[in-house]
């Protein structure tokens, strides 16, 4: 069992963004002690891994907390999070051609403020 202050160093987050996460429902079976503190347990430690990881690509918290909510739901929701994985895949690796595109242009400009 942990509390708001410890998971916030564990994982690097700002306690007012494990707060935001709360009210956005990312972990609803989140505990609170008779202080009326978060308890955080070993499964939202690896719930909030998975968050931080997703919202490093850029997925918005909504395809998050579903994807979540599928994860609680069970092995029978495993499809249903390949897709959403496989779509968010997809999202990424456009993103990835259009920063490559960018890139080119700006590799293109620079050559031409060096005089090549």
């Amino acid at each position: 069992m942990y509390t708001i202050k410890e998971v916030s160093e564990m994982l690097n987050l700002p306690t007012s963004t494990l707060r935001y996460y709360e009210s956005e429902g990312l972990y609803p079976s989140l505990k609170r002690s008779s202080g009326n503190q978060r308890i955080f347990t070993e499964d939202d430690l690896l719930i909030l891994k998975v968050v931080v990881c997703l919202k490093k690509t850029k997925m918005p918290i909504h395809d998050i907390k579903n994807f979540i909510t599928l994860y609680k739901q069970g092995p029978t929701t495993i499809a249903k999070r390949k897709e959403i994985f496989n779509q968010h895949k997809e999202d990424i690796l456009q993103q990835i051609k259009e920063l490559e595109d960018t890139l080119v242009v700006l590799d293109r400009k620079m050559k031409l403020l060096n005089g090549d």
